[in-house]
């Protein structure tokens, strides 16, 4: 596999743990603030891999000639798509310490969802897997 490409795995591996980190951290944010602090900045790594392992994707489809839209590719930003901008106004607009904190728990679980989705379609896209 061509070095852009084990870069991406590499990044999104990072946002997947970094990104559950936050969920875990997320559970015990009632109880102290050390945890607030510690999911805030699992989060912001996590966007910021994220943003990089695109960023490394896309690269790595250009050098190799670029991606095949099928139907995949479609299914895939159909979970890409309200992904990135859940996970954008969780992060900006709807904290935890705005007043919207009563539906930062329910979308954030929405978003974990999404990021499954985007997972597994991603990956299927990007080895090849399909039919």
């Amino acid at each position: 596999m061509h070095f852009l490409g084990n870069v991406a795995l590499c990044f999104f591996v990072v946002v997947t743990a970094v990104f559950f980190l936050g969920v875990r951290y997320a559970r015990h944010a009632n109880q102290e603030d050390a945890y607030v602090t510690l999911h805030t900045r699992c989060i912001n790594i996590a966007l910021l891999a994220l943003v990089a392992g695109v960023v490394s994707v896309r690269a790595f489809a250009w050098m190799k000639g670029g991606m095949r839209h099928d139907w995949l590719y479609f299914l895939h930003l159909s979970f890409v798509i309200p992904f990135a901008v859940l996970l954008i106004l969780l992060r900006f607009k709807i904290t935890g310490k705005s007043e919207y904190k009563a539906y930062h728990r329910p979308l954030a679980y929405m978003c974990l969802a999404l990021y499954l989705g985007v997972l597994v379609t991603g990956f299927v896209v990007f080895l090849g897997l399909k039919n």
